[in-house]
């Protein structure tokens, strides 16, 4: 087991994992549908096209969502981003044509709350950051 499956079998509140994926048997199809269900323009190769993206791994904590998504036309980590999202569920991100991994103003789209730095690391303390936001909003509507 590598790792980053210790990692994700580390913490059993995951609500999903490559590694439980990987387990049903589904991985590879929501590999095929995020290129193949989806409209995706065509656009200029030399920049970042947010319609063409893999959800590599996600982790929920109350409303708090982290997401690990490989963008290939991203030139910095293989393309991997590390994105926090607040009031926002896996299956929603699931549905989109394109998500931005960029802080926007626009409140029609999910927009990150946080990013971190795609590595093992990252994508420990991105999980940390979604308990902590869970537990102190606990905490305040005592």
């Amino acid at each position: 087991m590598s790792q980053y499956e210790e990692l994700m079998f580390y913490y059993n509140g995951i609500s999903q994992s490559i590694h439980e994926e990987r387990r049903k048997g589904s991985y590879e199809d929501d590999i095929a549908y995020s290129y193949a269900h989806r409209d995706v323009p065509v656009v200029d190769r030399n920049k970042f096209n947010p319609y063409e993206y893999k959800i590599l791994a996600w982790y929920e904590k109350g409303s708090y969502l982290a997401v690990k998504i490989n963008y290939p036309s991203a030139k910095h980590y293989e393309g991997n981003k590390v994105l926090i999202y607040d009031g926002v569920h896996i299956e929603e991100l699931r549905s989109l044509k394109a998500i931005d991994p960029h802080f926007l103003d626009n409140k029609e789209k999910p927009t990150p709350i946080a990013r971190f730095e795609p590595t093992y690391e990252g994508w420990e303390y991105a999980i940390r950051f979604c308990n902590m936001l869970h537990s102190e909003r606990l905490e305040m509507s005592y």
